[in-house]
């Protein structure tokens, strides 16, 4: 990878642009642009593309972060493991993402809902429910 092919990463990953608008931006002929742009979802480098989601026009007014601890000797009798369970979180459709981090909790999980009261029901219903799980913490987004 050059230094154009950086450019053309940074540039897809930040700004939403059309081939010929960040042609124009990078001072690159279009056809040079879409040949770099082939070989890096060759190599890998560009996985996939996705939508930005405004996810508050569609309702959904609150974020939050949920510190998930497991229980490593019920996980064990359970023979599951710590993938095992982000893999149930990631199934939800209210959670946006999911990482096993290291510190006092085992995963974190960025959830949207639609009041404060539903992501108490998200939380208690579903995620509380899985077993393996011991306990949840919350931490709700105020920007």
């Amino acid at each position: 990878m050059d230094e154009l092919d950086i450019e053309i990463v940074k540039e897809l990953e930040r700004e939403k642009r059309s081939l010929r608008g960040l042609s124009r931006f990078l001072r690159v002929p279009i056809t040079t642009l879409h040949n770099r742009i082939k070989k890096l979802e060759k190599k890998g480098v560009i996985k996939k593309y996705k939508a930005e989601v405004d996810w508050e026009a569609l309702g959904f007014k609150v974020f939050a972060y949920v510190l998930i601890y497991v229980d490593a000797t019920e996980l064990k009798k359970l023979n599951k493991s710590q993938q095992d369970i982000k893999n149930a979180l990631l199934s939800f459709e209210f959670v946006e993402e999911c990482h096993i981090i290291t510190g006092d909790a085992d995963l974190i999980a960025k959830l949207k809902a639609k009041s404060t009261k539903e992501l108490g029901e998200l939380i208690t219903k579903n995620i509380q429910s899985i077993m393996g799980i011991s306990k949840t913490k919350t931490l709700i987004c105020i920007d």
